[in-house]
């Protein structure tokens, strides 16, 4: 990204259908963590090295970031892309996610394995979307993969005054580190 060459990576919604609606597992991320050190983040998410395919790499961080069996890791589904393009103190970042999203079962718990990941909570996904909207506890990228969820499981709905502009600025990479465009 300091050349200005694209990023790409890998994100996971993680969620549970209970009775009384969607839950989403969240990470926290490590504080030696050199990018957003505590910040929450999705159950599984990482960067896209050279010479591994993006659904192998999904794989990877399953086991290696959630101790997710493989056979479980093997159940996720290719949901689509988010990308965006922002000045980081480090230079611009122009990167696409590939993100994926895996149904689990209610008893499933993913468990931190490779210090990157402090822990893992299970949370009501509207507690979910107003943490990204009233703080900035998520990871900026985190929470814009959380935000095309909400729009696709019907949480972010056409009523909510701001839908059409987040809707789009999804679909086309108009997000900043601090605002939809």
């Amino acid at each position: 990204p300091s050349f200005g060459t694209m990023g790409y990576g890998v994100h996971l919604n993680g969620y549970v259908r209970k009775n009384d609606g969607l839950h989403m597992w969240i990470g926290k991320r490590s504080m030696q963590k050199q990018t957003g050190p505590g910040k929450l983040d999705q159950m599984v998410a990482g960067g896209l090295p050279v010479g591994i395919a993006i659904w192998d790499n999904l794989i990877k961080e399953c086991g290696e970031e959630a101790g997710m069996p493989l056979q479980l890791a093997g159940t996720a589904i290719p949901v689509g892309t988010v990308s965006y393009l922002t000045e980081r103190k480090e230079g611009l970042r122009h990167d696409v996610l590939f993100n994926y999203d895996i149904a689990l079962p209610g008893d499933f718990k993913p468990i931190p394995t490779d210090g990157e990941v402090d822990d893992f909570y299970l949370w009501p996904i509207r507690d979910v979307m107003q943490r990204i909207r009233d703080t900035d506890d998520f990871k900026f990228n985190a929470a814009l993969v959380i935000i095309d969820f909400a729009v696709r499981h019907g949480v972010l709905t056409p009523d909510d005054p701001d839908y059409i502009v987040i809707a789009e600025a999804i679909r086309l990479g108009r997000f900043s580190a601090t605002k939809v465009r």
